[in-house]
């Protein structure tokens, strides 16, 4: 009697690990090529995974992201993401990662996860919508610290109705 409650037990905690396995199989990590504005190539790559293939007007979602750096130590001071229902500039026009420390270092050909961002799907309109992610940050040369702005192209999420 005993053993099958452990039997039980272990059935469900196995399911439910099983639940969590196959959501995380369902959203890809994607990723996007970083550039300056200036349209030289920043030497890393963004990668992220949105909790979800699309969304509804009105619903809450997130996006977990990493960088996958180049040659270059970096030390990154600011990061969000920008929709095209937002607004283009203030305080309103990024959903964005709050770094604890100030800043996040990551080393010379390290991979690293920057954090979850969460949003909310404002848009008034269904269909496909663009965002792109922005990154302000201290990148070394030589010995030398630079600050720079890196972004991704502009990619599509999709809001049904």
């Amino acid at each position: 009697m005993e053993s099958s409650r452990y039997f039980i037990v272990a059935c469900l905690i196995f399911l439910f690990l099983s639940l969590i396995l196959l959501q995380m199989i369902r959203t890809e990590i994607s990723s996007l090529p970083l550039s300056i504005p200036s349209e030289k190539v920043a030497n890393a790559i963004l990668e992220y995974r949105f909790n979800k293939r699309s969304y509804h007007l009105g619903e809450k979602g997130y996006v977990d992201v990493w960088i996958k750096n180049g040659e270059s130590n970096i030390s990154i001071v600011w990061f969000g993401i920008h929709f095209d229902w937002m607004e283009e500039v203030g305080k309103k026009a990024f959903y964005e990662v709050a770094f604890p420390n100030k800043s996040f270092y990551i080393g010379r050909d390290e991979r690293r996860y920057l954090g979850r961002i969460d949003f909310l799907i404002e848009s008034s309109l269904p269909g496909e919508h663009s965002f792109f992610f922005w990154i302000e940050l201290w990148r070394e040369d030589k010995g030398s610290w630079y600050e720079e702005i890196w972004r991704t192209p502009k990619s599509t999420i999709t809001i049904k109705g």
